[in-house]
């Protein structure tokens, strides 16, 4: 009896060491190296080259979700080694014509039509500039 009870303890030591090995190189094997997810993009390499050479960029992500016949606000959070938040200038390249600056916020009011919305942000110090696309997904609110 005992060495039948030994036998399945090393039986299921075996087991577990298998399920972690295998797990390992699974995770190994199916790693990405860039998320996207609703076109966010994870992309905390480039942030980081950005601030150890002194471009400036954009920190903050927009909201993703938007309701019909809201205002839409979003503060971006700029940020630069080199200058002074108040020496960036931050323009709207690309964007539905419902959006706009004012004072460094992009605001707009959210158009009766449900959907994907894209928008181009350009932060510059001058000399260097960096760009963030985001995406506002219109939809009806819930109530």
């Amino acid at each position: 009896m005992e060495k039948s009870r030994r036998f399945k303890i090393l039986l299921s030591m075996l087991f577990v060491l298998f399920l972690l090995s295998f797990s390992s190189v699974y995770m190994f094997l199916n790693r990405e190296t860039n998320q996207e997810v609703l076109g966010v993009q994870d992309n905390f390499e480039e942030k980081s080259e950005m601030v150890s050479t002194g471009i400036p960029y954009i920190l903050s992500e927009a909201p993703l979700v938007a309701h019909i016949g809201e205002y839409y606000e979003y503060v971006p959070r700029l940020v630069d080694i080199d200058n002074d938040v108040s020496e960036l200038t931050l323009e709207l390249i690309d964007g539905p014509e419902w959006l706009h600056i004012v004072d460094g916020i992009v605001v707009g009011l959210v158009p009766d039509t449900p959907g994907t919305f894209s928008f181009i942000l350009r932060v510059s110090d001058g000399y260097n500039t960096s760009e963030l696309k985001n995406y506002i997904l219109v939809e009806h609110r819930n109530e």
